[in-house]
């Protein structure tokens, strides 16, 4: 189980899965750099890397103008950006023994999938406004990592997940029977 600002994701045996900025190896290596990113998971299993960013935007003090003017997409791109090196850096300079999977992984995995774990509040699914600048959101996301991949996804815990295998739930949420 690994939580990300009080979301838990629960992946299966079958994943290797960590919090990227947790990780000494980031913290050692390109995350000294002062403008450096990071997403917020990453993991690999059956021919699959995912790159998780989570955030949040139940919160009152959620900036909807960061989706619609374009800075969140940036901001995720530039975190991917930065893991895919933060990662290749850590196989050759931290621990190669660790991290040479990780970026093998990355390389040779058939799909690499990048995720947007994006938490709305229920009033936005009932707003057709909202919903089309979700998908003019998820278009320019796509377009700024249409270098790497195609497989760009927004998810969310009442949406289906583009994962296998991975499951996330509110941390203060009492389990069900």
């Amino acid at each position: 189980m690994l939580d990300v600002d009080g979301i838990e994701f629960d992946f299966e045996p079958f994943w290797r899965a960590i919090k990227w900025d947790d990780e000494e190896a980031y913290r050692r290596g390109i995350g000294k750099l002062p403008t450096c990113k990071a997403v917020d998971l990453i993991g690999f299993g059956r021919g699959l890397v995912a790159l998780i960013e989570v955030k949040d935007f139940r919160h009152p003090d959620a900036e909807w103008s960061r989706v619609t003017n374009g800075s969140l997409a940036e901001e995720v791109a530039f975190k991917v950006r930065d893991t895919l090196a933060g990662v290749v850096g850590a196989a050759r300079q931290h621990s190669p023994e660790v991290w040479r999977d990780w970026a093998q992984a990355m390389h040779a995995s058939p799909a690499l999938r990048v995720i947007l774990w994006f938490e709305r509040p229920e009033s936005f699914y009932s707003d057709p406004r909202r919903k089309d600048e979700l998908q003019h959101f998820r278009d320019v996301l796509k377009k700024k990592l249409a270098w790497l991949t195609s497989d760009v996804f927004i998810c969310s815990k009442s949406e289906a997940v583009r994962l296998p295998g991975v499951s996330a739930r509110d941390a203060l949420a009492v389990p069900g029977p």
